[in-house]
């Protein structure tokens, strides 16, 4: 019989399917003849016995070696050796005592304890060499196990520290740093090349690729790029910069900051230059070709030309540039010394101020071309070692407190001093010590001009103006006393002494033979001061 469906209809309730009856047949129908089935098979296999069967592992046609030997083997620990299994097989994922660590979704370790990690180094930086005894460490290709007799080292870096054989207290981090280093103490090498070529050395820095490369000498430092890295003999010498203090081979006592500076030579990559000794150089290209002693130059291409001289103080832009050589120098400001009017050998010479430069040796200059007033407060002296005799060649400089230009010079005709209007302020004549005064303008008033005897403080005489008078005085080691004094009443001098008020000239009038012309006298005499008049 087929199997029997019943019929639901379309929808729920259309009363389209089978009736109740006819549903109950079709069930009925089909089990029925399931059951019918199910007896006939039960009879069939009824009083017959199980039976069992064996098939070889080898004999199976179709299976692999390792599926063989894991079918053949007698235990679990003969199963994981069959399959190639190692002792992690049997343990538990998990961070705690015997368990395996499993990386996280992102491929990263789990939270730990980090007190539990020991030995941990970076990829590739793995120890190379650890002498426990001395507590000295080589890393990544550095070779210090010939460091028997030093201590407390740590080298990194291809054959870094590969000749140590005494060093103690040092510290590298590059390749072929501090390379040739037999003996030393307390040194830090730091960029390839740093320190390389040093045997027997003590306290020395370098940092930047091949800082302090060849030098020989102990107490240097050095910080950027080759900076100092021809130094061989010099000692205590400190470069910052790229460049810096490259190819000096001697010298020391520097100290040379700024790209390129005190750097210069005319030699080949591999010669150097003498430097000096006790200088302080700073700046882009500061002294670029320097080679002179305990002078201290600070600015941009300052004493950029300067080669040789001893002692100078130059700062500021380009000051100094036009010199090549010179010694005892002072020049301050920007462009001070660069104008091509400098005197390019100078010995003792001081520019002070923008574009200032001098001309001569043992000269003094305030300002430069731009400066328009140049104003000195308080006392300015000039020692009597300053005055000279007509045959002397030493050059004096004149000026006043009104004059926008002035003299300076000793020659052979009278010294003029001009004040700012180009007029006549004082010409001196000159006689051994005597000067002959044409014209005298004194500014302000209550100035005076004082003339010291043989340059005593206790003897000297002075004129100026005391308030509109015009005073002649005399010091006489306790004070200044008036003499005589001379004024205008606008029309015709005034004049009286010995503190009298001025007045104009007396006319003595009177009769001779009555006494008159005596007492007129005695009057006129009264009122210029001369005597006091105490007749009756």
């Amino acid at each position: 019989m087929a199997q029997q469906t019943v019929s639901v209809g379309t929808t729920a309730n259309d009363g389209t399917g089978d009736a109740p009856r006819t549903a109950g047949q079709k069930i009925n129908s089909n089990f029925d003849e399931l059951y019918a089935a199910v007896v006939s098979l039960t009879s069939s296999v009824a009083g017959k016995a199980n039976t069992s069967h064996t098939q070889a592992a080898s004999t199976i046609s179709d299976s692999t070696v390792p599926g063989r030997a894991l079918l053949t083997a007698a235990d679990a620990a003969a199963q994981r050796t069959a399959l190639g299994l190692g002792t992690s097989s049997v343990l538990d994922v998990g961070t705690t005592a015997s368990k395996v660590v499993q990386l996280t979704a992102d491929a990263k370790l789990p939270a730990v304890d980090g007190s539990l990690l020991t030995g941990v180094v970076a990829s590739g930086s793995e120890p190379r060499y650890h002498n426990v005894a001395n507590n000295t460490w080589a890393y990544a290709g550095a070779i210090m196990s010939g460091n028997t007799a030093g201590s407390t080292c740590l080298f990194a870096g291809q054959l870094s520290g590969e000749d140590a054989v005494t060093v103690t207290d040092s510290t590298t981090w590059g390749i072929w740093a501090l390379k040739n280093l037999v003996t030393g103490n307390g040194c830090s090498a730091f960029g390839v090349y740093a320190l390389r070529d040093a045997v027997t050395l003590d306290a020395c820095s370098a940092f930047g690729d091949s800082a302090l490369m060849k030098t020989l000498a102990s107490h240097n430092s050095g910080f950027g790029y080759g900076a100092g890295s021809r130094n061989l003999t010099g000692v205590g010498n400190n470069f910052f910069g790229s460049y810096s203090g490259w190819r000096g081979d001697k010298g020391d006592y520097n100290f040379i900051a700024g790209f390129y500076a005190n750097s210069y030579t005319t030699g080949t990559d591999e010669e150097g230059v003498t430097l000096g000794d006790g200088n302080w150089i700073g700046g882009y290209y500061g002294a670029y070709k320097y080679q002179g002693n305990h002078s201290k130059v600070w600015g941009y291409e300052a004493a950029y030309n300067l080669v040789t001289g001893d002692h100078n103080w130059i700062e500021g832009y380009h000051a100094g540039s036009a010199l090549l050589t010179g010694a005892y120098n002072i020049f301050l400001g920007y462009g001070s010394g660069s104008s091509g009017s400098q005197k390019t050998d100078a010995i003792n010479s001081i520019a002070i101020g923008k574009d200032s430069f001098t001309t001569k040796d043992n000269q003094v200059v305030l300002g430069g071309p731009e400066n328009a007033e140049t104003v000195l407060t308080g006392s300015v002296i000039v020692p009597s070692s300053a005055w000279h005799k007509s045959s002397d060649t030493k050059e004096r400089l004149f000026f006043d407190t009104n004059a926008s230009s002035y003299y300076r010079g000793h020659t052979a005709v009278p010294h003029i001093f001009q004040n700012k209007d180009g007029g006549t302020m004082v010409r001196f004549t000159e006689s051994v010590h005597e000067f002959t005064v044409e014209q005298i303008r004194v500014i302000n008033s209550g100035a005076s001009i004082a003339l010291w005897k043989d340059g005593s403080p206790s003897r000297a005489a002075s004129f100026g103006f005391g308030g509109t008078e015009l005073v002649l005085r005399l010091y006489d080691g306790t004070a200044w006393r008036n003499g005589m004094f001379i004024d205008s009443n606008g029309s015709e001098p005034q004049i009286a002494f010995y503190g009298s008020t001025a007045v104009s000239k007396q006319t003595i009038s009177g009769s001779r033979g009555g006494n008159a012309a005596l007492q007129a006298l005695l009057t006129a005499l009264a009122n210029l001061g001369l005597v006091t008049d105490s007749t009756s």
